[in-house]
């Protein structure tokens, strides 16, 4: 029964088409080569492991069909978003082995150079290729010790401390009792002679004194990361 309907159907459209350069379902006034005023089904469509050379169809508000070239969706092409998990052909880029991944993901991931792992993105950046990288190269950190190298190169002022030229140093032997003439005398008062005597010290020439001050640094690593949103990145290996 179902058959011999869809052959009146089918007659119906041809008939129509004879007559007519639109055809429409549920409708009087068809506005396009086939106007279908109701509900769409289709069963059993094949599926495709690839989106090359394909299109995908759109709906506007009027319910008009249109294609879409799928050039903006391609085998390693990579976008942050918020989803926590691989959907609709994009793949986590969590480091994991492309054993795991479907035949047709694995296949599409080596011909882009993916033999092994997923490249891990937790905690990075994307950076553009410039000459010499590989592409899904692993590299840098966000943080960095400066060392000397690193610093302007910037002369502090010279400070020298001032010369004064040869000199002595004069100091007094106040409590000197083996010089001659010195003498104690007993009773309830006593006395006794002081001699006095300068003693000079060696001069050493002109000299000048280096002086040595610490930074007071420890040499902790610095940082460099900048403000950001936590996302996750994904990789289109297909479905």
């Amino acid at each position: 029964m179902k058959n011999k309907l869809l052959l009146i159907l089918i007659l119906m459209i041809s008939i129509n088409s004879g007559f007519k350069a639109q055809v429409g379902i549920n409708t009087e006034s068809p506005s396009k080569t086939l106007d279908i005023n109701g509900d769409v089904r289709v069963r059993n469509l094949p599926t495709s492991s690839s989106m090359t050379g394909k299109f995908i169809l759109t709906i506007d508000a009027s319910g008009n069909v249109k294609k879409i070239n799928n050039t903006a969706r391609a085998i390693g092409d990579v976008k942050n978003g918020l989803q926590t998990a691989d959907h609709n052909g994009w793949y986590l880029m969590d480091g994991r082995n492309i054993s795991a991944l479907s035949t047709s993901a694995r296949d599409n991931a080596v011909t882009i150079g993916i033999t092994t792992t997923i490249p891990n993105m937790a905690d990075r950046m994307i950076r553009t290729l410039t000459s010499g990288q590989t592409r899904g190269t692993l590299a840098g950190n966000n943080m960095v010790t400066i060392t000397a190298s690193n610093l302007p190169n910037y002369n502090l002022a010279t400070i020298t401390l001032a010369s004064a030229g040869d000199h002595n140093h004069t100091w007094y032997d106040e409590y000197d009792f083996s010089t001659p003439g010195a003498g104690l005398q007993y009773g309830p008062y006593y006395n006794h002679g002081l001699t006095t005597r300068t003693v000079g010290t060696t001069a050493d020439g002109n000299h000048a004194h280096t002086v040595t001050a610490s930074t007071g640094g420890t040499s902790q690593p610095l940082n460099i990361l900048p403000q950001y949103m936590v996302v996750n990145t994904f990789i289109y290996l297909g479905q």
